[in-house]
């Protein structure tokens, strides 16, 4: 994506700021792969959100071979690692993309498992990623799967539906699955994700009537669609 395009998507003062949902974000750090905007103190109350974060492989200022990542991934550290794989989805056009990803399957962690399953879902094919993503769900913190938990959904696999609801119930089993909070629940995200990708997925949305009102009680943002 050229510049032009990119400033009549995020504002004509792209790099230095990006606007959002009518919301003028300022840069607030640049890193090799990322730019991170955020909203002035003074408009936090008119935003949707108050932080935006946009891949500069989407505009061209950063690159990245699948050679480059195996001599370089060795010398990062773990937010450098991080940073790449939350970047890294803009690549996708590369011939070399796959073999990013299979490098992160190799090399990578939890966190950056997550980062990139999605596009593991998307450009590898589901017989080769399916049983690393069911892998990566049970080496993953309860509360910070969702990534995984779409992924493992979009490969369509005749065993996913099984694969979530056993997560789904796991979930459910958590003490912490409803507690009172005045931030974000991820335990109630993460069993939000798992109805709404077993639905998506053919099973029919009145199996889980009971949790979906459960999860609505907790936060009114976890209404199951």
């Amino acid at each position: 994506m050229d510049l032009a395009s990119l400033k009549r998507m995020f504002g004509e003062e792209y790099p230095a700021a990006a606007v959002q949902e009518g919301i003028r974000m300022v840069l607030t750090k640049q890193t090799r792969f990322t730019r991170d905007y955020r909203v002035p103190e003074a408009e936090i109350k008119n935003a949707n959100c108050s932080d935006y974060m946009i891949s500069r492989f989407m505009d061209g200022s950063a690159s990245m071979t699948a050679e480059q990542l195996r001599l370089e991934w060795p010398n990062w550290e773990g937010w450098e690692q991080l940073d790449f794989c939350q970047s890294s989805c803009w690549l996708h056009k590369q011939a070399d993309f796959p073999d990013m990803l299979r490098f992160v399957m190799r090399h990578g962690s939890p966190n950056t498992w997550s980062a990139v399953a999605n596009s593991m879902a998307a450009y590898l094919p589901a017989e080769e990623v399916f049983g690393f993503l069911v892998d990566a769900l049970g080496a993953t913190q309860i509360g910070w799967g969702s990534n995984i938990i779409q992924a493992i959904a979009t490969t369509k696999h005749p065993d996913a539906q099984v694969i979530l609801r056993k997560h789904l119930e796991a979930i459910w089993q958590r003490p912490d699955l409803g507690r009172e909070q005045a931030g974000f629940n991820e335990i109630a995200r993460e069993a939000k994700t798992c109805i709404d990708n077993l639905v998506a997925l053919g099973a029919p949305p009145a199996e889980f009537a009971d949790k979906a009102f459960a999860l609505s009680k907790y936060n009114s943002q976890f209404l199951v669609s």
